[in-house]
């Protein structure tokens, strides 16, 4: 099965043209189109959708997706910390960073806060166009090619059934291979900044809430009262040698006593599975749950355990 994608704003704006018509699946859009939706949150959702990094972590979002989960996330904070403490807060994984400008602009009618740093993996990405061919680049790697009708990406692994279904897709991404990165080297370069305007303005004139590129994998450069992470801890992205690298990194940054959130849903107003946790002495303590819970909820239970291990010998 062949499957088009949406690649100019006229189909774009046509939400009839959202979908397959057969199998009623939603169609990759070209994230050529972004810059042409800033002012429009929901063409630059639908743009963000089904669009992923190199490593094949979607950078979907949307607007007060957490809103029932940061409800709880703020009264715990309320509980956890002085009224005029001046909290560090690093939400990571922001996507656009619609929803971390969301939680500060919260968190700053109830708690003082000294900084928000908010990070993503992949915050621009470059177009490279020549002869009908479209190569969009981030970190150095191939992550879109648009050409014609079709929208293709090197997506995660998926299983036998979503591969079937996309065989020719994922060929014509091969063939076109070659094509793109002539582009690259001889095409006419466009970038993409990947923060929406009301995140990126905030960051003009707010000096706590800042934008900026890192990679959870790697150590923080600061300490913070509160880490954030959605839509990240999840098992499709990351393997459990990974997970282990990317919990010790939260806890070596998190300060005595600090909170851990975490959490992840389909949609927005849909049941997060997530957690909060406390940094203790010996690892983490959980102190709420919400749906099923984090997915690495066994792993970060049994970082806590090995640390206990580890301190008592």
């Amino acid at each position: 099965m062949f499957k088009t994608g949406i690649t100019t704003i006229e189909d774009l704006r046509d939400k009839s043209k959202w979908n397959t018509w057969l199998l009623k699946r939603s169609r990759n859009v070209a994230i050529t189109l972004y810059n042409e939706t800033l002012n429009s949150p929901e063409l630059s959702e639908k743009v963000l959708r089904e669009f992923t990094d190199d490593r094949g972590v979607y950078k979907r979002t949307a607007a007060d997706r957490f809103a029932a989960f940061d409800i709880e996330a703020l009264k715990i904070i309320e509980l956890n910390f002085a009224q005029n403490e001046q909290l560090a807060v690093s939400d990571v994984a922001v996507s656009d960073g619609r929803t971390a400008l969301d939680f500060f602009q919260k968190l700053d009618k109830i708690r003082k806060i000294r900084v928000y740093d908010a990070s993503d993996y992949l915050c621009v990405v470059n177009a490279y166009e020549k002869d009908g061919v479209t190569a969009v680049a981030g970190n150095n790697k191939i992550i879109q090619i648009v050409w014609k009708k079709c929208v293709l990406s090197k997506k995660r692994k998926t299983s036998f059934i979503v591969f079937a279904l996309n065989v020719v897709n994922y060929m014509l991404y091969y063939f076109l291979t070659p094509k793109a990165k002539r582009a690259i080297e001889e095409g006419k370069k466009t970038e993409i900044k990947l923060f929406c305007p009301s995140a990126l303005l905030k960051s003009k004139q707010d000096d706590r809430f800042s934008l900026f590129e890192h990679n959870i994998l790697e150590p923080f450069i600061s300490r913070y009262h509160i880490i954030r992470a959605m839509n990240i801890l999840n098992f499709s992205y990351f393997n459990v040698a990974q997970f282990e690298t990317i919990i010790d990194n939260f806890y070596a940054s998190l300060s005595d006593g600090g909170l851990l959130i975490t959490g992840s849903n389909q949609d927005a107003g849909s049941i997060v599975n997530g957690a909060i946790y406390k940094k203790t002495k010996n690892g983490f303590e959980l102190i709420y749950e919400s749906g099923e819970g984090s997915a690495t909820k066994g792993l970060i239970e049994n970082y806590a355990a090995k640390s206990a291990i580890t301190k008592g010998d």
